[in-house]
């Protein structure tokens, strides 16, 4: 009989203590994780969103160009006896740049002199014939008609020797290849004591004031970039503004554009030749609702967001818009004052999505 009462005993006893362990060990475990509940959640950052502008847009890559670029053509065959002005340097309008010469030039060169000296003798002799008629009129002993022949053919040869003069004049100034506006003397393709034909173009003058970019656009665009416009930036950084005035097809198999972009700017701050790189704006959201890119979760293709309501964390979806420089646009789903979760939101997301998170103290 003791011994049954003794077993019960220990059984009781061995139960209350099992229990006690279990009570133990179930709260020291709720403790634990309590404990790395509220470490995660320390990691969290709050803050509320802020206002920003948001820019659409593509890059491009560009050199410059002059808008005014005169061809310098050789209006006679001959030689290039000299060139007057340096490669790159500024000329006025009217500034010889090449002087032709050679065996060709002085050869017609003579002859038209030989002709308008030879008609200018003609001429003073013609002349000196009139001047007698006229006398013999005066004294009857020649009639009118012989004066009036002298006269005509006196005129003749006038006329004769205007055409030859002016030819002569022509000619001479033709051996002269002048600069037909003010710009910079560029794109020489010839040297002293070559060989040119008539037609031949010998250079260029370009207007440095008067510059446009011709860029290329390696990306689609589904409308016309011209009105568009664009952020030019330098060799050296500098940023230049500018506005595309022209597009054309572009041999670009992403289906690109070859643009031309101007502007003052432009034209004040660069140089022909210049290469530049930029970007085409193709829309701007100014003032638009902004979170940082931490702030956001993504989750099956949509976007979630962490808003502190009272003391809890509350999952919502939001719509995006534009990025720019590690901030979203929100365009519906959050008010201006609403507080957020703006660090550590995959730390609630990955706890448990569909829970509302408490807030640590």
């Amino acid at each position: 009989m003791k011994t049954k009462t003794t077993k019960v005993i220990i059984i009781i006893v061995f139960l209350a203590v099992a229990g006690a362990f279990s009570l133990v060990l179930l709260h020291n475990t709720r403790k634990i994780k309590s404990y790395f509940s509220e470490t995660k959640l320390s990691f969290i950052k709050t803050g509320y969103p802020s206002r920003g502008d948001f820019v659409r847009s593509i890059p491009f890559l560009g050199l410059t160009f002059s808008k005014s670029d005169v061809k310098l053509i050789s209006m006679e065959s001959g030689r290039i006896n000299s060139i007057l002005v340096r490669d790159g340097e500024r000329v006025k309008k009217g500034t010889v740049i090449f002087q032709l010469g050679g065996p060709v030039i002085s050869t017609e060169m003579e002859i038209l002199k030989s002709r308008a000296k030879s008609l200018k003798k003609r001429y003073s002799l013609a002349m000196r014939i009139v001047s007698l008629r006229r006398e013999g009129v005066k004294t009857r002993i020649i009639s009118l008609d012989k004066l009036k022949e002298a006269e005509e053919n006196a005129q003749k040869i006038k006329g004769a020797l205007v055409s030859a003069e002016k030819k002569l004049r022509l000619f001479e100034e033709n051996t002269k290849v002048r600069a037909t506006i003010n710009g910079i003397f560029a794109s020489r393709k010839v040297n002293a004591g070559q060989e040119v034909e008539k037609g031949q173009i010998l250079g260029e003058v370009i207007d440095p004031a008067n510059l446009k970019i011709e860029a290329r656009i390696f990306s689609r665009i589904l409308k016309s970039p011209i009105g568009m416009k664009a952020i030019v930036i330098t060799s050296e950084g500098k940023k230049l503004k500018g506005k595309v005035k022209r597009a054309f097809p572009g041999n670009i198999p992403s289906g690109g554009l070859v643009v031309w972009i101007e502007g003052s700017e432009i034209n004040s701050g660069l140089s022909p030749g210049e290469p530049v790189r930029g970007k085409l704006i193709l829309e701007i959201h100014k003032n638009s609702l902004s979170l940082p890119a931490s702030a956001v979760v993504y989750y099956r293709n949509k976007a979630y967001i962490f808003v502190q309501k009272g003391g809890r964390y509350e999952k919502r979806a939001v719509i995006l818009g534009l990025k720019n420089n590690g901030h979203v646009e929100v365009i519906s789903g959050l008010k201006e004052r609403e507080k957020v979760a703006i660090l550590g939101a995959y730390e609630l997301i990955n706890q448990n999505f569909n829970k509302v998170f408490k807030v640590p103290d």
